[in-house]
């Protein structure tokens, strides 16, 4: 007979997608000395399960964007907020026909098994003025 929690992280997986998380390189230039386009994020496919934050509200950010939509997620998967970065700007999961930056990131405690690996974040979406 098993004791313990469930183990969550297994039932995570099952309801996870891929989508697709940008990241933005930092300044720099390539081995062969050209200067590195930093306009760009770099595409990676990732599996997250993505959900609606309960209770979430528009809210305006002090640069002026406004956020529409809160959602929150897990996955396995490596995510990295602005401070974390080199280019000063946090990372960006596609999902739902729009962009939405990462805003936080914390451990999943899901179950016993691969749980460590596991992560839950919050990302928004956000529109410019």
């Amino acid at each position: 007979m098993r004791r313990g929690p469930p183990d969550m992280a297994r039932t995570a997986r099952s309801f996870s997608f891929p989508v697709d998380r940008y990241r933005y390189p930092a300044e720099g230039t390539t081995p062969e000395g050209y200067p590195i386009d930093t306009s760009k994020p770099v595409r990676a496919r990732i599996l997250a399960h993505v959900y609606p934050k309960p209770g979430a509200t528009v809210e305006r950010l002090p640069d002026g964007r406004e956020v529409t939509t809160v959602v929150e997620a897990c996955t396995c998967d490596d995510l990295q907020l602005a401070h974390q970065t080199d280019s000063g700007r946090a990372d960006e999961i596609g999902y739902d026909g729009g962009r939405f930056e990462v805003r936080s990131v914390a451990p999943w405690p899901g179950g016993p098994t691969g749980a460590r690996t596991w992560r839950v974040f919050e990302a928004v979406r956000v529109q410019r003025p």
